[in-house]
């Protein structure tokens, strides 16, 4: 049988080395395509793909953290609410004392606080410092190293790490250097009765104990010497507890200049470059006047209502 002409000029091919050499050009041909890289207008078009993504995806990761964060805080002041209210069944619907001296076993003198007050009705120490409060107060060592009105034993459960402060005007101060009129005409803390609205008034909210405000802060209100700075801890939100034993977050703005304070511990701190001030609420006017303070800084006060609406009022006139 006559062979197919294709099938012997392959042959002739073959025996010719043609076959071989054009077989050894294609590996050469395709080895130099596999090693071929990246140009740098590639490698610069991937990084500037990845940079979009990370600019898109950390801030959402970082706002998901936050509300984590704010999540285990609001916990935290509904564990304190269910605490002051288990402590308010005890105690004839009284609120506790907000500070006051006293003595430790050893019989050194030391302060109470309304915190230590409720200590027995919560499950841990844990529930007092917020997770997004980077530098919590040590009431402890504040309270022992407090020139002039500290004691030598500090906090006397001592109680390490506090976010939290309470509202001096349901919370009275007691026996203290910085209540010096205690002990001539004592006021005792408010009874759940006293409160009109005890679901809009305050007991513990997102803050920081401050001493001795330069003029720029504004006045000085309180004991006379101390103040409860609020903090916006959550993108601008204060954790609250109320009277009734609900918490939520309140909002807050920043509009104050820079100013500073003599921090508890004995340090020098300055407030952010723009500090908190209450966004909302029935805190923002003091009851009898017309207008709402330009920059309340406070959740303290009970809530009340005269002809304009809801306001705040100190429990005692």
């Amino acid at each position: 049988m006559t062979d197919h002409p294709v099938k012997i000029v392959s042959r002739i091919c073959a025996l010719s080395g043609v076959q071989n050499k054009h077989h050894s050009l294609w590996r050469m041909t395709t080895m130099r395509q596999r090693s071929r890289g990246f140009t740098l207008i590639e490698l610069l078009v991937v990084i500037a793909i990845i940079a979009i993504l990370a600019a898109i995806l950390f801030p959402v990761f970082a706002q998901a953290r936050e509300k984590a964060r704010q999540t285990q805080c609001l916990n935290n002041g509904r564990n304190l609410a269910t605490a002051v209210q288990m402590y308010l069944q005890d105690y004839d619907e009284q609120f506790p004392i907000a500070i006051y001296r006293s003595r430790n076993q050893a019989g050194t003198e030391c302060e109470y606080t309304m915190m230590t007050a409720v200590l027995p009705y919560m499950r841990n120490k844990d529930i007092l410092r917020c997770p997004s409060d980077s530098q919590p107060l040590n009431f402890h060592d504040g309270a022992r190293g407090l020139s002039g009105i500290g004691a030598p034993g500090g906090e006397c459960s001592e109680m390490r790490e506090l976010s939290y402060m309470f509202n001096f005007e349901v919370a009275m101060p007691g026996d203290h250097p910085l209540n010096t009129s205690w002990r001539t005409n004592p006021k005792p803390s408010a009874k759940l009765a006293q409160l009109p609205f005890p679901a809009e008034t305050s007991i513990v909210f997102d803050a920081h104990l401050v001493v001795v405000f330069n003029g720029s802060c504004g006045s000085v209100i309180g004991m006379g010497l101390i103040d409860t700075a609020v903090q916006g801890r959550h993108q601008g939100l204060v954790m609250t507890n109320f009277a009734d034993g609900h918490a939520k977050v309140v909002k807050t703005r920043q509009d104050r200049p820079n100013c500073e304070y003599n921090y508890l511990a004995g340090y020098q701190r300055a407030l952010p470059a723009r500090p908190w001030c209450l966004g909302e609420g029935p805190y923002l006017r003091r009851c009898g006047q017309t207008a709402p303070v330009p920059c309340r800084y406070e959740l303290e006060g009970v809530v009340d209502e005269d002809n304009l609406g809801k306001c705040y009022r100190p429990l005692y006139p």
